[in-house]
């Protein structure tokens, strides 16, 4: 039997903010920068909230060029987010502000309004990630033949 779905009413609502970090280093690294962000959302909505929120980094949609990332939320929790983001310093030895840039209710159009990222784009990003299961699919087609090649000799 399949389990029966949420309604649409009991769903977690949420949302994508999109930060941007000024910095004069340009080789932050994007774990420092969501640990960093969390320990002040931490410190200023406390661990229930924090617990409640639900803050989930999507490290792979950091823009190093833009320095730019998003973090998806519970759309309650917003407003305690962008304020904890005031809150943030530094990152290791580097001095740091991090601002909010907007929020968005899909991912797409956060990508598209905030990244300035076109179609074309976008279009790229899904090539590039082809690519990439290309070579792990011609890793294992080698991996294939190699234990192929030991069958056949055994």
């Amino acid at each position: 039997m399949k389990p029966k779905s949420l309604s649409p009413t009991l769903r977690e609502r949420k949302r994508y903010v999109v930060f941007e970090v000024i910095s004069d280093n340009s080789n932050l690294d994007v774990s420092s920068i969501s640990n960093e962000i969390l320990k002040s959302f931490l410190a200023f909505a406390g661990t229930l909230n924090v617990g409640k929120a639900g803050p989930i980094f999507l490290n792979n949609k950091f823009n190093h060029t833009l320095k730019r990332g998003i973090v998806r939320i519970e759309h309650n929790y917003v407003d305690h987010f962008k304020s904890s983001l005031l809150f943030v310093k530094q990152i290791g030895n580097d001095s740091v502000i991090i601002k909010s840039v907007g929020v968005s209710g899909i991912i797409k159009k956060a990508l598209q309004r905030y990244f300035n990222e076109s179609d074309e784009v976008l279009e790229a990003l899904n090539e590039e990630e082809l690519i990439a299961e290309n070579q792990n699919d011609s890793v294992n087609k080698n991996i294939k033949e190699i234990t192929d090649e030991v069958s056949q000799k055994l």
